[in-house]
C-alpha cells in the first residue's frame, strides 16, 4: 500500500504514481509479477480541489487501459516513472522560486536543489534545521514572535541577531567558525548559507561536522536563553509559560 498527503490534487495524485511505478519496478526485478488490474486509485477531494486537465486525461486513460487488462511494459513504466519524477520536481523549483517565505533558506537551496534532493547522506537534525531555517533561538526570530523586546545578540551585543549571523559573524562563536571552516572544508572561509550547504553535501563527513556546529551553538543558546527566561526579574514578554497560562498569553497577543 503507497499512502500519500499532498497539499492540492495535483500534488496528491503525482506522489503515489512516483511511489508505485518505483515499487513495481522493484518488484518486477525479482521476477514477480503484480496484478495492476486490482489496483485502485482513491482521490479526496475538498473546497477548491481541481484536477488539472493534462492530468486528467492521463489519469482517466490509465484507468481505462487497467479497465481493459492491459499494462506497460517495464521500458514504459520506467519512462514515466522519469517523466512524473520531472514533473514532481519541476513544480517543487517552481512553488520554492514564487515563494514570499523562507527566502534565506529557498535561495541558498535551489542552486543545489538536484544535489540536495538526490542526496544519499544526512538528515537535517533539529539544530541544523533551526540554523538553516532561522526558526529557533535567535533574537530576530525571538522578537518576531514575541517573546524577546529587540533583535539583539545576547552573545555578542551585535543589533540583529539572526540565524545567519550566529553561523557567520557571532564574536562568542569565533573559535567554532573556524573549526567548522577547517573540518568541513569549507571554500575560503565563505559561511555564507549556500556555501555551507554545498559543503554539507560533498561528503557525510562534511555534514556531520557543518551539524557539530549546530549542535554545540544551538545548545549553549537554548541553555542560556532558558536562563533568562527563568529569572526573577526577567519581564512577562521573556517568561516560559506552561499549560493555562501559555494558552492565554497566546490568546491575548494573536
Amino acid at each position: 500500500m503507497v499512502a500519500v498527503r499532498g497539499r492540492d490534487m495535483e500534488d496528491t495524485l503525482f506522489r503515489p504514481a512516483v511511489a508505485t511505478e518505483m515499487s513495481v519496478g522493484r518488484i518486477e526485478r525479482l521476477e514477480l509479477s503484480v496484478p495492476l488490474p486490482k489496483t485502485e486509485a482513491i482521490v479526496f477531494g475538498g473546497p477548491g480541489w481541481t484536477l488539472p486537465e493534462d492530468l486528467t486525461i492521463a489519469v482517466a486513460g490509465r484507468a481505462e487501459a487497467i479497465a481493459r487488462g492491459e499494462r506497460l511494459y517495464p521500458e514504459e513504466a520506467e519512462r514515466e516513472q522519469r517523466q512524473a519524477v520531472e514533473r514532481l520536481k519541476d513544480r517543487w523549483k517552481n512553488d520554492l522560486e514564487d515563494s514570499s517565505y523562507g527566502v534565506r533558506s529557498i535561495g541558498a537551496l535551489l542552486p543545489s536543489f538536484d544535489q540536495w534532493l538526490y542526496r544519499e547522506h544526512g538528515v537535517p537534525s533539529y539544530m541544523l534545521t533551526q540554523v538553516m531555517t532561522g526558526h529557533g533561538c535567535f533574537g530576530h526570530y525571538l522578537h518576531e514572535i514575541k517573546r524577546e523586546p529587540t533583535t539583539i545578540c545576547h552573545e555578542c551585543g551585535y543589533e540583529d541577531d539572526t540565524a545567519q549571523h550566529t553561523l557567520e559573524s557571532c564574536r562568542r562563536w569565533a573559535v567554532e567558525h573556524q573549526n567548522m571552516v577547517v573540518a568541513a572544508e569549507i571554500t575560503s572561509g565563505d559561511l555564507s548559507l549556500h556555501n555551507v550547504m554545498s559543503a554539507m553535501l560533498r561528503s557525510k563527513r562534511t555534514w556531520k561536522e557543518v551539524e557539530a556546529f549546530c549542535e554545540t551553538v544551538i545548545f549553549q543558546k537554548e541553555a542560556a536563553e532558558r536562563l533568562r527566561e527563568d529569572s526573577a526579574d526577567a519581564p512577562p514578554l521573556r517568561r516560559r509559560r506552561r499549560g493555562r497560562r501559555r494558552r492565554q498569553y497566546a490568546l491575548a497577543n494573536s
